[in-house]
């Protein structure tokens, strides 16, 4: 930030000559991470009831729980490593794609780019969509016009837990035991890969800006910067009933928006007095306004799994805010230097 809080914000300008095109990418691999030793199956029931033979008591002994002595049963004779189902090896990738060319009076730069990363947790991942464009032109030898437009989309899968069965708290210290069954579906559940669940996550960013330079002469110049920022983001989820403990459907949408206007007007001025003296004067205005606004809705006991939204709930299973704010500023500064 520059002085009175003028942000500037420089990118790559185009190149003159012919067109010119480039493409780069890259991938990556992030190997999973190393977890301690769990004992699962045939193993685990082994370990533990050695355990109890070795440190227990008489009744313990004669009382040993059913999940480790009904090897048959199905619901106790399973082999499920609950840690490391949650883990796998994570791959990256990024391409971007460019376009450079003109003249020394008038050049461009067009970019487009894509990132894909799938996390190490099963289930997790980041992918994110960029445009971005300089348009550089000249009139005569006055004036120059900057013209810059980014554009991002990012989707996001979250870390698997939270709602009634939030797994990813769990350590080694009290994992579930490996014996017991757990259901494709359940696990499907746990891992964030059940197609009945939704979590939509998306956030949109917008910045256009427009530089204009005018030279009146070798002394006096006008440049004048205006600014448009836009953000906003939304998550949307979904909890089917069939992979509730409670058995209820839940839903949820959360909306935020922001945008900013920013603009600068700056007057400048620069002589040389002999050979020692050089004075330099500028006077300035500028304009900030902001606001932002979001909404939150969630409700439960919805009516059936095909309704994927906060609708058909009763105002009593229903719940929600919204909030709205702004702010401006206008402002006048000078600087003087000799």
């Amino acid at each position: 930030r520059g002085a009175n809080g003028v942000v500037i914000i420089t990118t790559k300008r185009g190149q003159s000559g012919k067109t010119q095109i480039s493409y780069n990418s890259y991938f990556g691999y992030t190997q999973s991470p190393s977890l301690p030793v769990i004992y699962t199956g045939a193993e685990e029931r082994r370990r533990r009831i050695n355990q109890i033979y070795s440190e227990g008591n008489y009744f313990q002994v004669r009382k040993n729980p059913l999940i480790l002595t009904d090897s048959l049963n199905p619901a106790f004779n399973n082999n499920t490593n609950w840690m490391g189902m949650f883990y796998q090896s994570g791959i990256v990738q990024n391409h971007d794609l460019s376009l450079t060319g003109g003249t020394d009076k008038s050049n461009y730069r067009i970019s487009a780019g894509y990132y894909d990363e799938r996390g190490t947790v099963v289930g997790n991942g980041f992918k994110r969509y960029t445009f971005n464009s300089r348009l550089f032109n000249t009139v005569g030898s006055w004036m120059e016009i900057n013209t810059n437009f980014y554009y991002s989309r990012v989707l996001t899968n979250p870390v698997t837990g939270g709602g009634s069965r939030n797994i990813t708290t769990l350590n080694p210290s009290n994992l579930p035991s490996s014996l017991l069954y757990l259901s494709d579906a359940d696990k499907a559940t746990y891992l964030g890969l059940n197609t009945s669940m939704r979590d939509d996550n998306s956030q949109n960013s917008v910045t256009l800006s427009n530089n204009i330079l005018i030279k009146f002469n070798k002394k006096f110049n006008f440049r004048s910067n205006v600014s448009y920022v836009l953000n906003n983001s939304r998550r949307d989820q979904f909890i089917p009933s069939t992979t509730n403990v409670s058995q209820i459907a839940s839903a949820s949408s959360n909306a935020v928006d922001y945008n900013k206007i920013t603009a600068e007007n700056l007057f400048n001025y620069s002589d040389t007095y002999g050979k020692n003296h050089k004075l330099l004067v500028m006077l300035g205005q500028s304009v900030e306004t902001e606001s932002g606004s979001s909404t939150n809705l969630g409700g439960n006991y919805i009516p059936t799994d095909q309704i994927t939204t906060v609708n058909g709930v009763t105002a009593t299973n229903m719940s929600g805010n919204s909030s709205k704010s702004g702010a401006a500023m206008l402002s006048y500064f000078t600087q003087i230097t000799y």
